[in-house]
């Protein structure tokens, strides 16, 4: 993936997914401890790590199982982006065995209906 796109997608919305993320583990948080700065910003920074290492890893699988080269279309398309940092939330919470936020109330926080989801999530497992 080049730059210009790197930035284009970071810049575009990522940012705004895992801060809003952010504010629901900050809630939680709040409730146990007043530690959360650090533990908020540390999991931001590794949540769009892992979104932009998943991101490239898809885009390599397809461009290899299909021969496209262009994804233009679907990194245009905003529930892509919000649907694959939710698989990178959901797996990010699974590896660190943390039970903040259920799934249902995570695609509400990123306004994606399951189908949405589900037609990422399916190539998200594949990788």
């Amino acid at each position: 993936m080049d730059t210009q796109t790197q930035n284009w997608i970071f810049n575009r919305d990522l940012l705004n997914y895992s801060t809003k993320l952010a504010l629901v583990e900050i809630e939680e948080l709040e409730k146990n401890n007043n530690m959360y700065d650090r533990v908020r910003e540390e999991r931001k920074k590794e949540m769009i790590y892992l979104y932009l290492e998943i991101l490239e890893e898809m885009l390599v699988a397809n461009e290899k199982k299909y021969n496209i080269a262009n994804f233009k279309e679907v990194l245009m398309t905003t529930f892509f982006h919000r649907s694959l940092f939710v698989c990178c939330i959901e797996t990010f919470y699974f590896i660190r065995n943390i039970r903040i936020i259920n799934l249902e109330k995570m695609l509400d926080l990123y306004e994606l209906e399951p189908v949405q989801f589900w037609r990422v999530f399916h190539p998200f497992m594949r990788i």
